[in-house]
């Protein structure tokens, strides 16, 4: 659904309708998706130490490999719709960095992290500025 003021200025755009979803802001969510991009990853590896501890039929190891598939299949989504609303990356980019979430998510994650989260491509947009005047200074 697209939401479109009636008296628009000649330099906006028609903005989506984004109160049906929830999404996460990149920038204030930056504790959470640290999180979930570092939880995948610390599941496989407690699996695959519990396998080498435990052994090969270890049920502990089968539910932490489990809970690894499942939480990196969440993780995915999330940072897949962060990848494609991500306006900074080019299509190569994007490409790439897809399919480095399909082949080597627990690594593909924080370091998209790094790169596109933690630390911003450019400076965050203010707003939409109405006119552009320079400062006058009384002498």
């Amino acid at each position: 659904m697209v939401v479109a003021e009636e008296h628009a200025m000649p330099n906006s755009r028609l903005q989506l309708s984004t109160a049906a979803r929830p999404q996460f802001d990149r920038r204030n969510d930056r504790g959470l998706l640290a999180v979930l991009a570092l939880t995948p990853g610390l599941l496989l590896t407690l699996a695959i130490a519990t396998f080498v501890v435990a052994g090969a039929s270890s049920e502990a190891g089968l539910v932490l490999l489990a809970s690894h598939v499942i939480t990196q299949f969440i993780v995915l989504l999330i940072y897949g719709a962060l990848l494609v609303e991500d306006e900074g990356l080019d299509p190569l980019g994007r490409a790439l960095f897809a399919i480095t979430f399909l082949f080597g998510a627990p690594v593909a994650l924080p370091v998209y992290y790094l790169l596109r989260v933690l630390i911003p491509a450019g400076p965050e947009a203010r707003g939409w500025a109405l006119a552009i005047s320079p400062k006058v200074v009384p002498a």
